[in-house]
């Protein structure tokens, strides 16, 4: 070897220290690029583009021996029905979990392939009862998740149903016993986390015992249970044991909207949850000036968060007589005209009512719209008829008040709308958008203390008037 070559050998040499590992350097690439793989498909799920981008990265991420992200992408993909990449995740997913090792997962995947006729469905050899067992979840119903809220005193046990494709709902039939509470519900299968949690409060613990959902509650303990949709969950609140009974008199629940990190809209460093508290607080002050008789409760008192399911059930917990959610309107675009709304619920074409709704549901207009065709069916007329008399009592009420301080203040009306925070109200239930807060008149309006104070008085005034028109004797 001649002494050019020698050279050149101990200069790669040295060099070999010092430069990077073109191997490593290509892992780096792969793992961003498995990355950016995971956030289309969850950015897009549902879609025939994340459905790309999910068997792309679970590709990628098996090559990169990340087994449990190759699943995790495709598992979401293989449920998406409409799909036509739904097949080949399916089968894909079933061939990941094979390699795996995991016989039953590989033979659930099959057996759904099987039950939903993909064509290139895995057919990887399985044993009959994993492929009953698939049967089972498919037909069943999958309690995805379990949890116990303390609930000031008593407790909420909600149980998070997930129906299997062949499957529309999950029904149960309720049992109650000395100190328990079953619900049966066809066909019920549990994730491990979800089989059994610690109690709180009347509510010694649950637990799954086959296609049973067991609770233990205090002996003396006072139970309710019903569904919420969207997603599917059965409720059951739990009163906590020997409640003291409530004075005499209508009680009425005001619900400040939003609170904690929900901070609903703004107008520079205003904010709607910290405003409808304000309203709220000032509202029962001048009820219990007013009004002694009534009993006023607010669903909460400070800036806290609460789930929307919650607070139409704390008012159904109390068995009030009215319950009235305070909000403040916005829009994210200069709007023309402001003003104060009073929605009731109810179905609606209401373009503008529909993504209004949508706002303070944290959803989609679509959604919304969906929402009104399951639920059009399930409120009384009574009832109806009742918000909608609070409904009118509390509008006028407040939109004279608030044209003490903004003689222009516009009338939305009062309207038709399906908000998630009244869809479990069994009592007349309205939702007031005061005013317009991101309409800078009333946005400057609402920082003035007089201002807040006239629209608690309209308020107050709106609710008075309509439990005394309801005792008023009828006219023959």
């Amino acid at each position: 070897m001649g002494l050019l070559a020698l050279a050149l050998l101990a200069c790669g040499g040295d060099d070999d220290e010092t430069a990077p590992d073109p191997l490593a350097a290509l892992d780096t690439a792969d793992e961003s690029r498995l990355d950016a793989l995971e956030r289309e498909a969850s950015r897009r799920e549902g879609t025939e583009a994340g459905a790309r981008a999910a068997l792309e990265g679970a590709e990628l991420a098996e090559r990169l021996g990340h087994t449990d992200r190759a699943a995790a992408l495709l598992d979401a993909t293989a449920d998406a029905f409409e799909l036509e990449a739904s097949c080949a995740a399916l089968e894909q997913l079933a061939r990941v979990r094979a390699r795996a090792g995991e016989a039953q997962a590989e033979a659930v995947a099959r057996a759904r392939g099987a039950l939903r006729r993909c064509p290139g469905a895995w057919t990887h050899p399985a044993t009959g009862a994993a492929a009953e067992t698939a049967r089972r979840a498919e037909s069943g119903c999958r309690l995805a998740a379990l949890e116990v809220r303390p609930t000031g005193g008593g407790a909420r046990v909600v149980a998070t149903l997930r129906p299997g494709p062949l499957r529309e709902s999950c029904p149960f039939t309720e049992e109650r016993g000395e100190g328990e509470v079953t619900l049966h519900v066809e066909g019920l299968t549990a994730a491990p986390g979800a089989r059994r949690v610690a109690g709180t409060g009347p509510v010694r613990g649950v637990s799954v015992d086959g296609s049973a959902l067991v609770i233990d509650v205090t002996a003396d303990a006072a139970p309710r249970t019903f569904f919420l949709l969207d997603p599917l969950r059965a409720v059951v609140e739990v009163l906590p044991a020997q409640p003291v009974a409530p004075p005499e008199g209508p009680l009425v629940v005001l619900d400040p909207g939003h609170g904690g990190e929900e901070t609903g809209a703004r107008y520079g460093r205003l904010t709607e949850s910290a405003l409808v508290l304000d309203l709220a607080l000032r509202t029962q002050h001048v009820l219990q000036v007013r009004a002694p008789e009534l009993r006023v409760v607010l669903t909460r008192t400070e800036d806290v968060q609460l789930d929307l399911e919650e607070r139409a059930a704390r008012a159904n917990d109390l068995d009030a007589d009215v319950f009235v959610s305070l909000h403040l309107n916005a829009a994210d675009e200069p709007v023309r005209l402001g003003g104060i709304t009073t929605f009731v619920l109810d179905t609606t074409n209401d373009r503008q009512a529909i993504r209004l709704a949508a706002r303070e549901n944290g959803t989609r207009g679509a959604d919304v719209s969906q929402l009104q065709r399951l639920l059009a069916g399930i409120h009384r007329r009574e009832q109806l008829e009742g918000s909608r008399a609070l409904a009118e009592a509390v509008h006028g009420t407040t939109l004279a008040a608030g044209r003490t301080h903004l003689p222009r203040l516009p009338d939305r009306g009062v309207r038709s709308a399906m908000f998630y925070v009244l869809v479990g109200a069994r009592m007349p239930a309205i939702l007031l958008e005061a005013s317009f807060l991101t309409k800078p008149e009333e946005g400057e309006a609402l920082k003035d203390e007089a201002y807040r104070q006239a629209l608690a008085r309209g308020i107050a005034a709106g609710i008075v008037r309509y439990f005394a028109a309801r005792s008023a004797p009828e006219t023959q």
